[in-house]
């Protein structure tokens, strides 16, 4: 009709009657800026990539509160799968990153093996009604991947960590677990595996350090740029001693340091968001 605006391409409002208006395009623009800025968008998008694609994942929950001793909250998604008579849930918290990077620095492990493929996992085992097993265990998992201690995560030209975010999806993990736990008493069986995962937009960046002395100054704690290379993957394995335990056991004799501080590590997967199918259909623990 002549005098009336395109709403072809506009977004409707309800008016106080009930009466779908169009906005003006300024308008629509703001409020698109409003839902980016949060990130949800960003988990519809992945639920629909893993529940739509064919794939043996599929999402458990989203959007899941979660609460344990003082702290609660919501558990962006949970996808999982079968693995034998046990089920896996990978529990993810979704990071959308504008105008930044991820750059982990990766030092060389004694152990090469457990560098590539290590990682922890909470377990539940229930039989006859009897919780068997509920703890975190090492394994180990494909896809292989780096490893690293140190993140330096990048956002509109902000420094920051990923130990606060790995912290709270660890607890948000653990709360998950008990509550799922007490359902699970009432079966006559059931293994399930927890993984802890962080999906983002952020390109992710590794800095291999296998020389120290040669790489980095000791005067300025700087990388020397001719000795160093970075590179883009599509994944990465944040391993580190994210929080601290309720109850720290007493020293035992011939008890050392590194092994107590390998008990209480967790392992993080971090997840580039173009990648999350390549990863889920490449997941498994190696037999």
């Amino acid at each position: 009709m002549v005098g009336q605006p395109e709403r072809r391409h506009n977004p409707f409002v309800g008016d106080s009657k009930g009466k779908l208006v169009p906005l003006h395009e300024k308008e629509a623009e703001q409020l698109a800026i409003s839902v980016n800025k949060s990130g949800f968008p960003l988990q519809i998008r992945l639920r629909n990539e893993v529940d739509k694609s064919p794939t043996r994942w599929s999402t458990a929950y989203w959007e899941k509160a979660w609460a344990l001793d003082e702290e609660s909250g919501y558990i962006d998604l949970v996808f999982k799968t079968n693995f034998g008579a046990a089920t896996v849930f990978m529990v993810v918290e979704c990071k959308r990153v504008r105008e930044g990077h991820w750059t982990f620095l990766c030092e060389p492990s004694t152990d090469q093996g457990e560098q590539i493929l290590a990682a922890r996992a909470f377990l539940t085992s229930i039989a006859d009604g009897t919780v068997e097993d509920s703890s975190w265990h090492w394994l180990d998992a494909y896809p292989v991947s780096q490893q690293a201690a140190f993140c330096i995560a990048v956002e509109s030209k902000n420094t920051k960590t990923i130990e606060p975010i790995c912290r709270t999806l660890i607890s948000s993990l653990e709360g998950l677990a008990n509550e799922e736990r007490g359902l699970l008493k009432k079966s006559p069986g059931s293994m399930r595996w927890y993984v802890p995962a962080i999906v983002t937009t952020a390109p992710l960046y590794v800095c291999n350090v296998h020389d120290p002395t040669a790489q980095i100054t000791q005067d300025s704690g700087d990388l020397l740029l001719d000795r160093v290379a970075f590179e883009e993957v599509p994944y990465v394995r944040f391993r580190k001693e994210v929080s601290v335990p309720n109850k720290v056991p007493a020293p035992q004799p011939g008890f050392r340091t590194t092994v107590r501080q390998k008990d209480n590590e967790s392992v993080v997967f971090v997840i580039n968001a173009m990648h999350v199918r390549d990863f889920l259909d490449q997941f498994t623990f190696a037999s």
